[in-house]
């Protein structure tokens, strides 16, 4: 806001809060969500990680890389 309305720079630093859910059935529905928008091409798989919480959607990305040439 301090940048919004005063100009006050703040360089490249900007904050995004990320509220948990309040109940469970929040998640789950968040989840699905983002299952479905992952599956038609309108939010990556890093988006949803972000999306649902995960601290460091890149590690778990390559985790899941990981995880999939393995099974292959």
């Amino acid at each position: 806001l301090l940048e919004k309305y005063r100009g006050e720079s703040f360089g490249d630093n900007h904050l995004r809060v990320v509220w948990g859910p309040v109940l469970p059935q929040d998640l789950t529905r968040l989840v699905s969500n983002e299952q479905t928008l992952v599956q038609s091409g309108i939010h990556s798989r890093h988006r949803a990680m972000d999306e649902v919480g995960v601290k460091d959607p890149e590690a778990e990305f390559n985790r899941w890389l990981e995880e999939r040439e393995t099974i292959s």
